[in-house]
């Protein structure tokens, strides 16, 4: 099995964003293994988004049907449609592989502004190639919808509707939401007081540690200096440095971030998921760790620090390689030790 494979496998659960997060960093490098890998991905969008219209024009709903079951079942759908582009029998990832390609490689057919994988072209026919499917006619309301997709892809990933990388303007940092911002808390102290009661309630709640909860939300925001801003400046108050990614419903920002691929830094700007409070923070990130079993083993060994970290990062949690070593440094830090005795006073 190629690398691609392996982590296109990673992202066979429509829920699980950490195989798609890989697939993101390989194409930050336009890697071949990369190309297949996002072109599977685009192939289970278009079958998912078929799969919803076919269940959009039965007749009424079932005797038993309920808000509840129609979201399983949407769920399944979509569970449903990267099974089927992982097998290749539908065919369209191959195509768009093949095009994608060309483009990356400089050996294009036609000039950019007609070529039919550029994806903010009309979705009137979603052309791949003149003499492959050139003319796949998609009913109105599934092109809308599939059109709709894309451009959330592209704003989650700050992509140009031509999939190129938005470049970030120094000069207006309000437009791409750099993180070049002045902290809302005073002191270390200051941060640590404001959240503490909190994190206490979600790790009793969790059966954690909360001197590892707040230590990580330490690493994440330095200490509430780095804590990602809304377009308005106002605080998104994202405590964990959580993602958006596909399945997140809520208000969301961009912001600059570094992932670690093959052993290497990579500066990316992406989206992260944005809170009214701290408080709704915490509760989110409560939520994330008891409803997804990759992390299973931090509430199961997360009573100490260094159980915690150690979960967390085996969890696929961060990249950084260093991610638990560094928690657990800051947990044994000087800093770290008078604040806890300013806390427990």
């Amino acid at each position: 099995m190629d690398k691609i494979d392996q982590n296109y496998q990673k992202a066979q659960v429509y829920t699980d964003g950490q195989g798609l997060s890989n697939l993101k960093l390989k194409a930050a490098q336009r890697s071949p293994e990369a190309i297949k890998g996002v072109a599977k991905q685009f192939e289970a969008l278009f079958l998912q988004m078929m799969l919803k219209s076919m269940r959009d024009t039965q007749l009424g709903d079932g005797l038993f049907d309920s808000d509840q079951g129609k979201m399983y079942r949407d769920l399944f759908d979509k569970q449903i449609a990267l099974k089927m582009s992982s097998n290749g029998s539908f065919g369209m990832a191959q195509l768009i592989e093949r095009q994608l390609t060309q483009m990356t490689s400089g050996k294009t057919t036609s000039a950019p502004s007609t070529n039919p994988l550029m994806i903010n072209a009309k979705l009137s026919g979603l052309t791949l190639g003149k003499n492959e499917l050139s003319s796949l006619q998609i009913p109105t309301r599934l092109r809308a919808q599939v059109k709709q997709q894309v451009d959330k892809i592209l704003k989650a990933n700050n992509l140009n509707p031509d999939g190129s990388a938005i470049t970030p303007s120094l000069n207006k940092t309000t437009d791409t939401n750099k993180i070049e911002q002045t902290s809302t808390y005073a002191s270390p102290l200051e941060f640590a007081k404001a959240i503490w009661a909190d994190v206490k309630v979600a790790a009793k709640k969790l059966g954690v540690s909360p001197v590892a909860m707040l230590a990580q939300t330490a690493l994440e925001t330095g200490w509430g200096k780095h804590v990602a801003r809304n377009k308005d400046g106002s605080s998104s108050f994202n405590l964990f440095g959580i993602k958006a990614g596909s399945v997140w419903g809520g208000k969301q920002t961009t912001a600059q971030t570094s992932e670690y691929s093959a052993g290497k830094k990579i500066k990316l700007i992406t989206g992260f998921r944005s809170y009214q409070n701290s408080r709704q923070s915490v509760a989110d990130y409560s939520n994330l760790l008891q409803s997804n079993k990759r992390f299973s083993n931090v509430l199961k060994n997360g009573k100490s620090v260094a159980g915690f970290a150690t979960a967390m990062q085996n969890s696929g949690y961060a990249t950084d390689p260093q991610y638990a070593k560094k928690i657990m440094s800051i947990a044994n830090g000087p800093t770290f030790r008078r604040i806890m005795q300013q806390l427990v006073k």
